[in-house]
């Protein structure tokens, strides 16, 4: 008997520190122990938290069984209020949203406002069925990266389990228009355009638009060198544009826009004028009239618009070197003419300036 009894403490003993060992793993497992029950809420029923990261935001629900609704994206159209002329304009906020637990189950679609000023915010309100806001075009001068607007949507469900996304809406300081290779292209395209619709309808003026070009030319070593010399400027220049924003707001936009018209104005007159022109005499006449190579005139008052509008005095410098090669290079288009249309042209230099001025009557 004593042996069995000894013998039952022993296996008993084991089986207490089995048991001892088991729970031991279990709970650095991060298994609950055998025997151990949920905890209670306040109704009796089991309670369980579980965490959604939805727009960067924790949330909770104290019901396993309904998930909350999920912004996936917030739109505003117009993303920036353009020009800051100080009145409410109309933004349409675009919400896309989902619930889990069906459609139905999303109540309501709220919009606060922050404003950067603290001068128009708006507290919670259900946002209008068609999405339409109301916010005020102004900044501060002083303002550099405009004024901003933050604009935070938030979904309701049945639950009163949210979500939240957020977009910023702002007033900017300056508006971008792209980059100033629009207007210089425009030096390019806009002559050539025109070249293109003269010569489709009237095929004889091609040789008289280019009566007198670089290719019909014999430069010596000097002229060679200024005219590759241009080229390269010109494609410096050209590369440069790039580089130089529009600003629509500025002052110097449209003052420089107005002359760079102007530019573009005296080649297409210009061209016009040799698609007249009679062979075998200078022209002297239309714009002609007024100066003796009104095509690099051109060239230069659209030059110096997209200076201007871009306010840029790297451009400025850039386009005054390759003003003062052009020259160079027309003192031997010059030669050429002389030597091609002889006393004529003679004539015609003593009575119109090389770039511009008034017509002189020369009294023999």
């Amino acid at each position: 008997m004593k042996k069995a009894g000894r013998l039952i403490l022993q296996v008993g003993l084991i089986c207490l520190l089995l048991s001892g060992i088991i729970g031991s793993l279990s709970l650095a497992a991060g298994h609950e122990p055998v025997g151990e029950t949920a905890p209670v809420n306040q109704s009796g029923g089991e309670h369980q938290t579980q965490k959604y990261s939805l727009s960067s935001k924790p949330l909770s629900t104290p019901d396993a069984s309904n998930q909350p609704p999920v912004i996936h994206s917030v739109t505003a159209d117009p993303s920036q209020l353009w020009p800051p002329d100080n009145d409410s304009k109309d933004v349409t906020i675009t919400v896309s949203v989902t619930d889990p637990d069906g459609p139905g189950d999303i109540t309501s679609i709220t919009y606060t406002v922050f404003d950067e000023y603290d001068e128009r915010e708006v507290m919670e309100t259900p946002l209008p069925e068609d999405g339409i806001i109301s916010l005020l075009a102004q900044r501060q001068d002083d303002d550099e990266d405009g004024r901003t607007y933050t604009v935070t949507v938030t979904a309701y469900d049945a639950h009163n389990l949210s979500d939240s996304a957020s977009i910023d809406i702002i007033v900017p300081h300056e508006m971008d228009a792209g980059n100033a290779l629009i207007l210089m292209a425009g030096i390019f395209i806009g002559p050539g355009f025109l070249i293109l619709m003269i010569t489709l309808f009237k095929r004889e003026s091609l040789p008289r638009l280019f009566s007198v070009s670089p290719i019909r030319i014999n430069y010596d070593l000097k002229g060679r060198i200024v005219y590759f010399l241009c080229i390269g400027l010109l494609a410096l220049i050209t590369a440069y544009t790039i580089f130089l924003p529009i600003k629509l707001n500025a002052i110097t936009f449209y003052t420089g826009l107005s002359i760079y018209g102007l530019g573009l104005i005296i080649s297409a007159l210009v061209i016009i004028n040799r698609a007249v022109m009679t062979g075998g005499e200078p022209l002297m006449k239309g714009i002609y009239r007024y100066s003796r190579h009104p095509l690099y005139l051109a060239a230069f008052i659209a030059l110096l618009g997209i200076c201007t509008a871009t306010a840029s005095w790297i451009c400025l410098v850039l386009s005054t070197a390759l003003i003062l090669l052009i020259h160079l290079q027309v003192l031997t288009e010059e030669s050429y003419c002389l030597k091609k249309y002889g006393n004529a042209y003679r004539e015609y230099m003593n009575r119109v300036p090389r770039w511009i001025g008034m017509h002189k009557t020369v009294h023999n």
